[in-house]
């Protein structure tokens, strides 16, 4: 099977499970998407697809405090630093056994219940080991399933769960 197949169908299932939002989050597919382009200018591009109710309800369980969508120009998006502040507690990456920081250059609600979120990093120098962690909504939702894929420099897959929330690429 293809990795487009795979993705195209990773990617109905989201759309399905995201149009399920009853109050206990009870649905069958709990993914995350998240893309990483480690560029030849040593830059590092991230987005990731998450499901908007879930995100709403893992935030506001974690923090104890509401979040809403805001809306600007027909787009509706969540405050940048409390997205971020959510996104630094459980994704980082590390280049060369050093944490690179994560700027938010934006993000977006979608019309089919999906949250995109976009990432920037820098690296200092080509990575000779690129370590992923990612444990988003594993804490709540214990079938959660992390898709990274990594294109670039470095060309490969892999999806965690709560038995395996991190893995070394390099």
């Amino acid at each position: 099977m293809s990795l487009k197949l795979i993705l195209s169908s990773l990617s109905f299932l989201i759309l399905f499970s995201s149009h399920h939002k009853e109050a206990n989050h009870d649905h069958e597919t709990y993914i995350s998407i998240t893309s990483i382009n480690l560029k030849e200018d040593k830059t590092v591009e991230i987005s990731m697809e998450l499901n908007t109710s879930d995100f709403i309800y893992v935030f506001e369980k974690e923090t104890n405090q509401k979040i809403s969508a805001l809306s600007k120009n027909n787009i509706e998006y969540f405050n940048d630093s409390l997205v971020l502040s959510y996104i630094n507690n459980h994704f980082r990456i590390k280049n060369n056994e050093k944490d690179l920081p994560l700027e938010i250059s934006g993000n977006e609600v979608l019309n089919d219940g999906s949250f995109m979120v976009y990432i920037l990093s820098k690296m200092k120098q080509r990575p000779k080991s690129f370590l992923v962690e990612n444990n988003i909504f594993m804490d709540v939702f214990h079938r959660q399933k992390n898709m990274i894929n990594i294109t670039g420099l470095i060309n490969q897959s892999i999806t965690l769960t709560k038995y395996e929330t991190s893995h070394q690429f390099l």
